[in-house]
């Protein structure tokens, strides 16, 4: 198998000393929003400030817990194995908890202590988070919305089954051949039925989640990304029912007719090198059209969609002055 190098593998990504991978590149220019030489604009920190403030006073007067999650970036967490790339500075801290509109009772979470330098929090191939990450990274979740429930959790976890895969992640399939490793896969006790609306790109996928064997019967609504979505069978261990949508925004029609007994936002980093605001936002179920993005739901989605969905209040919501 050819190997990548630290002089000629794939021009977005930087393999240190270890093998690890580190997206560096990509829409987002990862390296350049930590290294200074680009930043979010004024206005993009307004709306994220603003968008923050208005989804959590909203989601108060509604008794419905909130809380947003931004996911820190591997180049910001496994810095110390970057020192060929000179210094780096999370985009998040710099940018955004380093504006003067941040407030610390904000509920905004950064868990970068809970992965800075832990080589077991990822794997080597892949942006996202190895099983041993995901573990601490729920557990801190859980635990910020009921203390104590993340201990639980790590608990459960500790006793569950550990098995292994192969994983060729998102970076190592840049390379040709891929590279791949071997990964943990943590196998809890529990049997998380997991039904897909079936779109084949990001914006608009919804996944619906249910767990019998939950702790609650409550019921999680999350709007957000990969990172999020990684989660699903690790959150499934709290919630007897959870919906994930995939989307940047806050979607008000939608917590209006799920009528959800928590609410979790998140963002890896590198997407706060731009912020939207919810202001624009068109209707979630819209997506597969306005993307021109064809739909083959799994068996069972739609019955489950009916069940758990008030169809009279899939109106476009209006947030509340």
């Amino acid at each position: 198998m050819t190997k990548p190098h630290l002089d000629d593998g794939h021009p977005d990504i930087f393999v240190t000393d270890d093998r690890m991978m580190v997206l560096t590149g990509g829409d987002h220019s990862v390296l350049d929003y930590c290294q200074g030489r680009a930043a979010p604009g004024p206005d993009d920190i307004a709306r994220f400030f603003k968008a923050i403030d208005q989804r959590t006073a909203w989601a108060t007067r509604r008794g419905i817990p909130y809380g947003y999650w931004v996911f820190p970036d591997k180049v910001i967490a496994l810095g110390p194995k970057l020192a060929r790339l000179g210094p780096v500075a999370s985009l998040f801290e710099t940018h955004y908890r380093g504006a003067p509109a941040w407030k610390d009772n904000l509920p905004v979470h950064y868990p970068l202590d809970l992965v800075a330098d832990q080589g077991d929090a990822f794997p080597r191939t892949d942006t996202h988070y190895s099983n041993r990450g995901l573990v601490t990274l729920t557990s801190a979740i859980l635990d910020s919305l009921t203390p104590g429930q993340g201990a639980a959790f790590r608990t459960a976890a500790d006793s569950a089954r550990w098995g292994e895969k192969k994983l060729a992640g998102d970076l190592g399939v840049k390379f040709e051949p891929p590279v791949r490793e071997r990964v943990e896969v943590l196998r809890l006790p529990i049997e998380a039925s997991v039904l897909n609306n079936g779109l084949s790109r990001n914006n608009g996928v919804m996944s619906l989640v249910e767990c019998p064997q939950a702790q609650t019967d409550k019921t999680l609504l999350i709007f957000g990304d990969s990172f999020f979505r990684q989660m699903l069978p690790l959150l499934a261990w709290q919630f007897r029912r959870i919906v994930f949508c995939r989307t940047q925004f806050f979607h008000y029609e939608l917590v209006e007719a799920v009528a959800p007994d928590v609410i979790l936002q998140g963002t890896a980093e590198r997407y706060l090198a731009g912020y939207a605001g919810d202001a624009g936002r068109p209707h979630f179920l819209s997506y597969p059209f306005i993307r021109d993005n064809p739909m083959t739901p799994h068996k069972g989605f739609g019955a489950r969609f009916a069940a758990w969905f008030d169809q009279s209040k899939l109106t476009m919501g209006v947030p509340d002055p």
